[in-house]
């Protein structure tokens, strides 16, 4: 496997997580096309990246038209997009002065458009000094680059990799850095206020093995990455893994695409656009990679609808022999709880307060046969409505669960879920948010006691 960036049909995932972790959206993605004609070529392609504008910086290394030359270094190369994520324009390396004799990437885009975050540092000859710079867009294209001036950018090690987010608050690198586990580990630097943080290992995703290629997907807080750890398809796969709540270190357990993207050769350096336009490298016949496309797409499940109530026909009365009127003893009406319990689920397990409002649920609905509980998932508003209403649902499913392992049947526990739709707190702080994302429970009169 040649892939290198030096340091200078449908098929559908779901996963779920429980009640201990913030869960994935349910995905699918398209067959992957190679993008043949424009993009790929008879050298390598790696670090495929898309503007807001729709067109493609990517890596081309081993071309004799790079600037470095066949072997020097790799060049930065645009292509031009159009209506169709898969079609590019005829590509281009001559983009000012961002590339060199030195090895040129672009590792990140501005959400604008307006700027781009390159690898190394141009500020020094032949740009070898490890860092990381920006470019931005001026009406003669775009300007020289400068240095990104962070103090706590730091790296480790012969090999990294980095990714600049949209907001330029953050970034990922991979390299063989301070704790690291083995190989190289993924890191995250990250602004507070007006400090930068880190680098900083990334709990819940390293291994042993290498973790190379991240990407942070911001609209669906999900980061992408390349691993050769045990259980993949064959040489690096990619994985993904799920930001948990305001923390930047902390992360779900990785889970590896579907086969239809990962394949016994390299796969990675993975991107997706809002629009869910994902690109990642695969190696090719010959050792060599090129940029292939797939269409990455949330799937939304609609709630399942409340059963219509059934209409019984009362039996008409038989006829009364005696003279006297009947002595009919009214039956009490059944008591409905009147409390609304809301829970939330701490990541690393239930606390002893949620467990104790379930327990108190449970018993209700076991000593009171007459009355049905209903639960309803919301979420803050951090993501798309797509994803939120995934959440939304799997946080409500995962509180039936939990009761019906206390002994309530499934068939008296009804479910809705409404994202972030009915907020009870402000979602413009983390202790907002945090109430938000709540499962409520109520009491309902059952069927039969109606």
């Amino acid at each position: 496997m040649v892939t290198r960036i030096f340091a200078s049909g449908m098929l559908t995932l779901g996963l779920v997580s429980g009640l201990i972790a913030q869960e994935f959206p349910k995905l699918e993605f398209s067959t992957p096309q190679s993008l043949e004609g424009k993009v790929n070529s008879s050298a390598e392609e790696t670090y495929p990246l898309v503007a807001p504008d729709k067109s493609m910086f990517f890596v081309r290394s081993f071309d004799s038209r790079n600037v470095g030359g066949k072997f020097t270094g790799h060049d930065i190369w645009q292509a031009k997009g159009s209506e169709s994520p898969a079609s590019f324009s005829a590509p281009s390396n001559s983009i000012g002065s961002l590339n060199n004799q030195g090895n040129n990437a672009v590792v990140g885009i501005s959400t604008d458009g307006n700027r781009l975050f390159l690898m190394n540092s141009y500020e020094v000859e032949n740009s070898k000094k490890i860092g990381i710079s920006f470019s931005d867009r001026t009406e003669n294209g775009w300007e020289a680059p400068k240095s990104l001036d962070i103090p706590a950018l730091s790296f480790k090690g012969t090999f990294y990799g980095v990714n600049v987010s949209g907001d330029g608050n953050s970034l990922f690198l991979a390299m063989d850095g301070e704790g690291s586990a083995g190989k190289e580990d993924l890191y995250v630097i990250y602004k507070e206020g007006s400090m930068w943080k880190g680098p900083a290992r990334l709990g819940g995703v390293n291994t042993v093995d290498r973790e190379i290629a991240p990407f942070y997907d911001s609209d669906r807080q999900l980061l992408f990455f390349a691993s050769n750890r045990p259980g993949g398809a064959g040489d690096l796969d990619i994985y993904m893994s799920a930001r948990q709540g305001d923390s930047w270190t902390n992360w779900s357990a990785a889970q590896a695409l579907p086969a239809s993207v990962n394949t016994e050769n390299f796969d990675g350096y993975f991107s997706v656009n809002k629009n869910g336009d994902a690109y990642f490298a695969r190696n090719k016949k010959g050792g060599l990679s090129d940029v292939f496309y797939t269409k990455m797409s949330v799937v939304v499940e609609e709630p399942t609808p409340e059963p219509e109530p059934v209409v019984v026909k009362e039996p008409e009365p038989e006829p009364v022999v005696k003279e006297e009127p009947p002595v009919v003893v009214e039956k009490p009406a059944p008591v409905i709880p009147a409390e609304v319990y809301v829970v939330h689920f701490a990541f690393e397990g239930v606390s002893p307060n949620e467990q104790e409002v379930l327990n108190t649920v449970a018993k209700a609905l076991n000593d009171n046969k007459a009355i049905n509980v209903k639960l309803v998932g919301h979420t803050d508003n951090i993501g798309t409505l797509a994803i939120n209403m995934s959440y939304s649902k799997r946080r409500a499913e995962a509180v039936k669960s939990k009761l019906v392992g206390m002994g309530v049947s499934s068939s008296r526990i009804s479910t809705d879920w409404k994202a972030f739709n009915v907020p009870t707190q402000t979602n413009d702080t983390p202790e907002g948010r945090a109430a938000n994302r709540r499962t409520e429970i109520s009491f309902v009169l059952s069927e039969k006691a109606k």
